[in-house]
């Protein structure tokens, strides 16, 4: 099934819900991702979710360069699969992973950039967690929801007009 926008994150959260164990983005902060795409009617359902690194990592630990090399390869038939438009790259990790770069999300988040390593457009967002932990954050956060929406859109169009197939 083809979706216009993957969402990928950077690995499996240690706080989902009993029964959503398999569920990317349904941990303990994830409302704040979904409330703020809602906003734009986008759904679970009408979206690709997945993360860079496909196993839950210990708590505070972060992904390996082999861990993260592997997810990729999985990303990459991912996105052939479903052929979305843009890949929202929610935090750090999965954004400086599909960029193929160590990426400043200060000066990075909420900019519509393209990777070559995916040959796709991305939007790295900061992560939910990042809005916990400093609620001052949030506006930051929406606008980079908002850029993504927006690039979404004008990427369809300009598509459409060069008849390239979506």
């Amino acid at each position: 099934m083809d979706h216009d926008l993957v969402i990928v994150g950077e690995s499996p959260s240690h706080t989902r819900p009993k029964g959503m164990e398999n569920v990317h983005f349904s941990g303990q902060t994830s409302h704040i991702l979904w409330d703020e795409l809602r906003k734009y009617n986008v759904t679970r359902e009408n979206c690709f979710v997945t993360n860079v690194v496909t196993k839950v990592l210990p708590k505070g630990v972060k992904p390996n360069r082999e861990e993260i090399e592997d997810g990729l390869l999985q990303l990459k038939k991912d996105i052939t699969r479903e052929k979305p438009v843009l890949v929202l790259a929610v935090g750090k990790t999965a954004a400086s992973a599909i960029l193929g770069w160590d990426i400043n999300m200060d000066s990075y988040s909420g900019n519509t950039l393209f990777s070559e390593r995916l040959n796709i457009w991305v939007v790295p967002v900061l992560h939910p967690g990042a809005i916990a932990r400093n609620p001052n954050l949030k506006s930051q956060f929406a606008d980079g929801i908002w850029v993504a929406i927006e690039s979404l859109k004008t990427i369809k169009k300009s598509m459409a007009k060069s008849k390239i197939k979506v």
